[in-house]
């Protein structure tokens, strides 16, 4: 079970260091007089394909590609939109993304925070920023978002079999 949270970080935490440079940080931390660092990679193989999903689901979107989108998902899969009806199984997701495609266009960019894989499934969050242009009234608008993507593998390639996005809120702690 490989579990990586790429948002937190005791010596970078507070920096707010992009996540591929968290390992680099914490070495520069230990090591501030180092001239030569060995950089360890971000992902793990099994995580960059989780991740490799997430960046074709970000340009299937982008690109307003609805049967690109839903290639995407497992035969089974659920979509939950925020404010949305669920869409369960390829067909129906499709026909939410064609819907929503008619109707607006994306422009958004995807964020990695946290990626656990575990055996033949895989959780992605992530949060996105950008715009989403409003065909109807021609309005651009801005676009956040938060996302869960639970992925399942099939014949060894990972599939969105549940993805659900909401918008963020206040956060409390």
């Amino acid at each position: 079970k490989t579990i990586r949270n790429k948002t937190r970080s005791k010596s970078c935490s507070q920096f707010k260091i992009p996540a591929q440079t968290e390992r680099i940080c914490a070495v520069a931390y230990f090591f501030p007089n180092s001239t030569s660092l060995s950089i360890m990679p971000a992902y793990t193989p099994e995580e960059q394909k989780a991740i490799d999903v997430i960046s074709s689901y970000e340009t299937a979107v982008n690109a307003g590609d609805a049967a690109a989108t839903a290639a995407l998902y497992a035969p089974d899969a659920a979509f939950f939109p925020f404010d949305f009806p669920t869409a369960k199984g390829k067909e129906a997701i499709l026909g939410s993304y064609n819907a929503f495609f008619d109707v607006l266009t994306l422009n958004i960019k995807f964020t990695i925070d946290e990626v656990i894989v575990s055996g033949d499934l895989a959780t992605v969050c992530s949060h996105s920023e950008g715009t989403r242009y409003l065909k109807g009234p021609d309005t651009t608008i801005p676009e956040i978002n938060r996302e869960v993507f639970v992925l399942t593998k099939i014949d060894g390639e990972f599939k969105i079999q549940n993805y659900m996005f909401n918008k963020p809120g206040q956060i409390t702690e």
